[in-house]
């Protein structure tokens, strides 16, 4: 019952869409019969019956169509981060195999002296002193 609301909801706005069309044109054909004596009004009312219905209809039903658009968005946003997590678990898993697995987190820094030489080399003169001001 609750699985697949998004697909609902979409479901549910099309028919709410759909209905007030049908309910808006019937609105307009009532009052242009309770007006018998002038029939341009009566036809007046039915266009505009419908066309106020099929507004209303598409204002209503959109945001609900949106909301449901979201929820399978979330849905299968939910999906991929759980794919993502089953991943990295197995990664995990694969250290303890002596395997190597991916970190994105981890700085790559050399394991010897190659860094600090690096930054002395970047001053040419090594008999450089700050000067106090």
């Amino acid at each position: 019952m609750f699985e697949n609301a998004g697909e609902k909801l979409k479901s549910l706005a099309k028919f709410i869409f759909v209905l007030t069309i049908i309910l808006g044109g019937l609105y307009g054909i009532v009052i242009s019969v309770n007006n018998r004596y002038d029939f341009a009004a009566g036809c007046f009312c039915l266009i505009i019956g419908g066309i106020i219905g099929g507004i209303m209809g598409w204002v209503s039903s959109i945001v609900i169509y949106a909301f449901g658009e979201l929820c399978e968005n979330i849905r299968d946003i939910k999906n991929q981060l759980n794919e993502i997590t089953l991943k990295r678990e197995s990664s995990t898993s694969s250290e303890k195999n002596n395997t190597p697995s991916f970190n994105p987190y981890q700085v790559n820094t050399p394991h010897d002296n190659t860094y600090d030489t690096w930054k002395y080399q970047q001053n040419p003169n090594p008999n450089f002193k700050w000067k106090k001001m």
